[in-house]
Parts: structure tokens; C-alpha cells; sequence
């Protein structure tokens, strides 16, 4: 029998997920994927069954391809949550707050990507927030996520991820 990983995708993630991007994920990861609507089937080594999994997933929440097949790496992570989690069902709190990490022309959630080196997806459609990165870039940007849900000033935020990031730099020259 033949072991080959299979996944089930929602109707809005398969739609993000072109015909060529499927293509290059199978070439960059020497795997085979057959789709038949929101049922996906992975073939190949399973280590690279399981970053396909990811990286179509990754996809599936709106990532870019090359954000996506950095799952490649063993260093990086997908990490997915829903916002609701940290607000319970509330419709409202959840619009609200994913506003508020997304900002005004996104330029909160582009700051908190420069300044962690994380990719993030905030679909509140779906309920979804996605991360990609290191793990110790993911911690330190969980704690600005909720940071941000706590309702601290944005620039209190920037401004733990400003001294993250010097003392990250110096760690690592030593």
C-alpha cells in the first residue's frame, strides 16, 4: 500500500490556489498532488508530504508563494490560530481588533513583519490568523499580536519590538 498524505482545503483557500502555484510547489518539494475540489492528495517522501500540507495550507490563507515554500526550511513554522480565540464569538471584537493589527493601508501589520522578520495573514472572514517564521521570531510576535488585542498603544508595541530586535542583534554577536 502506498502512503501518501491527503488534505481537505475550504473553498476559498483551493480558489487562492492556482494550477501554477500547485505546480511549483510540486516541483520544489519533488512531490505529486492530484486536486480534485477541496480534496487534495500528496505523494512523495513524507517529510516532503507534510511542508506540501503546510505550504498548500499556507497558500490556502493567502500567503505568497515565496512566503509559503519558505516552510521548506526546517527553521521556519506555520503557525495558524483564529482570532476568535482570543475574543470568544464576538463578531464585533474580532473586526475591531483584527483592524487594529492590520492598521490604517496595513501599515501596523507591515511594521510588526519588519520588524520580526514574520509573515502575517489576518482574515477576519474566516477567522483566521496565520504566521510564518523562525520560532523565536514567532514568540516574540505572538506577544505584539496580543499586546495589540490588549489594546496597547501601537507605539508601546514598535517600541518592544525595536528593543527585541537590538537585543536579538546582540545576542547574536556574541
Amino acid at each position: 500500500m502506498i502512503d501518501m498524505k491527503e488534505i481537505i482545503l475550504s473553498k476559498r483557500a483551493v480558489k487562492r490556489i492556482t494550477t501554477d502555484r500547485l505546480k511549483e510547489v510540486e516541483h520544489e518539494l519533488s512531490v505529486k498532488i492530484k486536486r480534485e475540489g477541496e480534496f487534495f492528495e500528496i505523494d512523495g517522501e513524507a517529510i516532503n508530504e507534510w511542508i506540501a500540507e503546510n505550504v498548500l495550507q499556507a497558500i490556502g490563507m493567502g500567503f505568497l508563494l515565496k512566503d509559503a515554500l519558505k516552510l521548506k526550511n526546517d527553521e521556519y513554522y506555520l503557525e495558524k490560530s483564529s482570532i476568535s480565540e482570543y475574543f470568544g464569538n464576538k463578531e464585533k471584537l474580532v473586526k475591531r481588533y483584527s483592524a487594529r493589527l492590520i492598521g490604517r493601508n496595513g501599515t501596523v501589520k507591515k511594521n510588526i513583519e519588519s520588524l520580526t522578520d514574520v509573515k502575517i495573514i489576518v482574515d477576519d472572514e474566516e477567522d483566521e490568523l496565520g504566521l510564518i517564521g523562525t520560532y523565536e521570531d514567532l514568540k516574540v510576535t505572538k506577544k505584539a499580536i496580543q499586546m495589540i488585542f490588549e489594546g496597547l498603544n501601537h507605539a508601546t508595541v514598535f517600541k518592544f519590538l525595536e528593543r527585541k530586535r537590538e537585543a536579538n542583534k546582540f545576542a547574536n554577536l556574541r
